[in-house]
């Protein structure tokens, strides 16, 4: 469902787990989104600070079990004023790199009262809100594409990221005539029903099921 979430509102998707079993269990959805560039954070429970490491009930290596699925963030906290860095960094991180993260909070640190980082050395402190970076193609790049659209016979595949560009896709379809194939995680790119257009979409192994709008 976070996976979901995050594939089509383009927003970040949060799951949250209790400690072992619940943990495994997040993890076929953690690589679904991690395959298709989604940001997603998965926020986890893990055993008492003092038992872990004793094989205590449902302890978990955590930190090694989402070391590959959420390989750009993944750390368990120590401290109550350590918690709030922690998820800052984790969904910055998500939405700036469209990729998994984790944040493992053992159940004794959960019943703590918050605390902020003090002000000295050693300490981080996270500031607030986030804006992506802005990604502008170089001007060759769009000088190809253009030449692409110039020749004679066209047609459009779009993926996910066209969901943002639906009038855009639709007005060059417009002007060339062309007809348009929607990727499984692009459907969302255009309506179905676009008229004066072919409109195609998979339905597995690389078959394309079309119509005449």
């Amino acid at each position: 469902m976070a996976s979901a979430h995050a594939k089509f509102t383009g927003d970040i998707g949060v799951c949250i787990a209790t400690s072992g079993p619940g943990a495994t269990h997040l993890l076929t959805g953690l690589y679904d989104a991690r395959l298709d560039h989604q940001p997603v954070l998965a926020i986890v429970g893990q055993q008492s600070r003092a038992a872990i490491g004793g094989h205590y009930q449902q302890e978990v290596d955590l930190a090694s079990l989402f070391k590959d699925v959420a390989g750009d963030f993944v750390h368990q906290a120590a401290t109550p004023a350590q918690v709030r860095h922690l998820i800052d960094r984790a969904v910055r991180i998500a939405k700036a790199n469209r990729t998994v993260t984790a944040v493992i909070l053992p159940n004794d640190l959960q019943d703590l009262p918050y605390e902020e980082p003090p002000r000295k050395h050693g300490t981080v402190h996270s500031g607030v809100g986030f804006r992506a970076a802005r990604t502008v193609p170089h001007l060759e790049d769009l000088q190809e594409a253009a030449d692409i659209l110039n020749q004679e016979r066209v047609a459009i595949l779009v993926g996910a990221g066209a969901l943002a560009a639906t009038d855009e896709v639709i007005a060059v379809a417009d002007r060339l005539n062309a007809g348009v194939a929607k990727a499984l995680l692009g459907k969302a790119a255009l309506p179905d029903n676009l008229p004066g257009h072919r409109i195609h979409w998979p339905i597995g192994d690389g078959a394309l099921l079309g119509f005449d709008a």
